[in-house]
C-alpha cells in the first residue's frame, strides 16, 4: 500500500536504495548480501553438463522462466548473451515458463537437463537434495539486481532499536544466516569485492 510505512527496509535493486536516499525518505543503507546465477542440473547431472557452453551442444535440453521476473528471465538470458552462447541456446530451450520455481520443478521431473537459476534456490526444501550446482565464471554473470540492501527509513518510530536491528544483521551471525541460504555475505571477501565492483555505496 503506499501508505505503508516501515523501520528498516532490505530491498532488492540498489537503484531502489539511491532513489529512497535522494527522496530524503531513507536515513542509510548499507550493503545487505549478494546472489549469483549457477547452472542447476538434475541430481546426478544425467546429460553430463560441465560448462555454459554445454547450453548450446546439440542435444541439450535447457528450460528457462524468460516470462517471470527480471531476476528470473532476463538475468539468464543476459547471461547467454555475454557467454555469447544465447542464440544455440535458444534453440535448445525446450521449456519457457514464466516461474522459476515451476520450471525447476518440471526439470527435476525429467523435462529438461539443466537450467539457468540463483544459487539460493538450490537450498529451497522443495529442490534440497534434488539438484546438483555448477559454477558459472563471474564475467558471465548478468548486470543487476545481484545486490541486496539494508536501510534505515525516516519513518521509523524507534530509530536506536532500528540501528540496532541493521547492525545485527550486518554483523558475522547475522549475515550466516543468508550464507545458509545460498546468499553471498556482504562482508565475505568475495562480498567486498562485488560491492567495490557493483558501486553498492550510500549516496
Amino acid at each position: 500500500m503506499a501508505s505503508a510505512t516501515t523501520d528498516v527496509f532490505a530491498g532488492r535493486v540498489l537503484r531502489l536504495a539511491q532513489k529512497l536516499r535522494q527522496a530524503d525518505k531513507m536515513v542509510y543503507f548499507r550493503p545487505l548480501c549478494f546472489t549469483e546465477y549457477v547452472l542447476m542440473v538434475p541430481k546426478g547431472n544425467p546429460a553430463q553438463i560441465n560448462s555454459i557452453a554445454d547450453l548450446g551442444r546439440p542435444g541439450v535440453k535447457l528450460v528457462l522462466a524468460p516470462e517471470a521476473s527480471p531476476s528470473g528471465g532476463d538475468a539468464a538470458l543476459a547471461l547467454l548473451a555475454k557467454a555469447s552462447i544465447k542464440e544455440a541456446a535458444l534453440k535448445n530451450t525446450v521449456l519457457k515458463g514464466s516461474c522459476v520455481q515451476m520450471v525447476l520443478q518440471e526439470m527435476i521431473n525429467g523435462a529438461g537437463d539443466v537450467s539457468i537459476t540463483e544459487r539460493r534456490l538450490a537450498h529451497l526444501p522443495t529442490f534440497t537434495g534434488k539438484v546438483e550446482i555448477l559454477e558459472i565464471p563471474a564475467e558471465f554473470q548478468p548486470p543487476p539486481p545481484l545486490t541486496f540492501t539494508i536501510g534505515v527509513m525516516k519513518s521509523a518510530s524507534n530509530r536506536k532499536l532500528a540501528d540496532d536491528f541493521v547492525d545485527f544483521i550486518c554483523s558475522k551471525e547475522g549475515q550466516n544466516y543468508f550464507m545458509r541460504q545460498g546468499f553471498i555475505s556482504a562482508y565475505s571477501e568475495k562480498g567486498l569485492e562485488m560491492t567495490e565492483k557493483l558501486g553498492v555505496k550510500d549516496v
